[in-house]
C-alpha cells in the first residue's frame, strides 16, 4: 500500500501453523523483492522468522532479509466488499479499454474518467496535446449513475495477477475506493483510491 492503492493476497499453506506464527506481522523492504523472487526456484519453500529476520529456505539454501521496525497497519476495513455494490466485468475487455484510454492521458498526471449509467460503462481521457478519447461497453448496472476518476496504472498491476476472466469492481459512489477481486476467488483483493474531480 502507498495510500493510493492496496493489495492483499492470501496463500493457503500445506501444513498447520501455530497461532503465534499465524498472528505474526512483519515488514521488510520492497527493494529486496526482485532478489527474493530470483532466489526462489523450487515449487515449495519454507518461511520462518526471528525477531530481526525474515527467512526463506529451499533444500540446502536460505535467503534472509532484515525486518523493518514497526507493525503494518490493519487495512482490512479498507477492503470490505459489499455485494450490493458489485459490478461484474470481463477482465480483458476492461484492461483493453484502460490501455487504449491511457494512450491519451498526461504522462505526468494520468487520469481516466469512469462513468456508470444504466447497463453502460464509459471510460474517457483527455490530453491538451493529444485530444480526447472515449469508449463504452455494456455491463449490468441498475443503480443511480455516477462518474469517478482513477490513475489507470494502478489497475494494470492488479489485473494481470487476477487469474479469473471475470472480475468484480466494488464501487459505492464517486468518492469510494474501488475494490477489485475475482468473480469467485477472493484470495487476491485490491483497492484503488479515486482521484478527486
Amino acid at each position: 500500500t502507498d495510500t493510493k492503492r492496496l493489495t492483499k493476497f492470501d496463500i493457503l499453506v500445506d501444513s498447520p501453523v501455530s497461532e503465534e506464527f499465524n498472528q505474526k506481522n512483519v515488514i521488510f523492504p520492497k527493494k529486496i523483492l526482485p532478489d527474493l523472487i530470483k532466489f526462489i526456484d523450487e515449487e515449495k519453500i519454507q518461511i520462518s522468522f526471528t525477531n530481526e529476520l525474515f527467512i526463506i529456505s529451499q533444500e540446502n539454501e536460505y535467503f534472509s532479509v532484515n525486518l523493518l521496525e514497526g507493525n503494518f497497519p490493519d487495512c482490512n476495513n479498507l477492503i470490505i466488499a459489499d455485494e450490493e455494490n458489485a459490478i461484474e466485468i470481463d477482465k480483458y475487455i476492461f484492461s483493453d479499454i484502460l490501455t487504449r484510454m491511457s494512450i491519451v492521458t498526461d504522462e505526468k498526471n494520468p487520469i481516466i474518467y469512469v462513468s456508470f449509467d444504466k447497463n453502460l460503462l464509459t471510460v474517457s481521457s483527455s490530453n491538451p496535446e493529444l485530444g480526447e478519447a472515449k469508449e463504452t461497453t455494456e455491463i449490468k448496472f441498475e443503480r443511480d449513475g455516477f462518474e469517478i476518476a482513477f490513475n489507470p496504472r494502478f489497475f494494470f498491476y492488479f489485473l494481470k495477477d487476477i487469474p479469473e476472466e471475470t472480475i468484480k469492481l466494488y464501487l459505492k459512489n464517486n468518492n469510494s475506493q474501488c475494490i477489485i477481486k475475482g468473480f469467485e476467488n477472493s484470495d487476491f483483493i485490491s483497492a484503488v483510491m479515486p482521484i478527486k474531480i
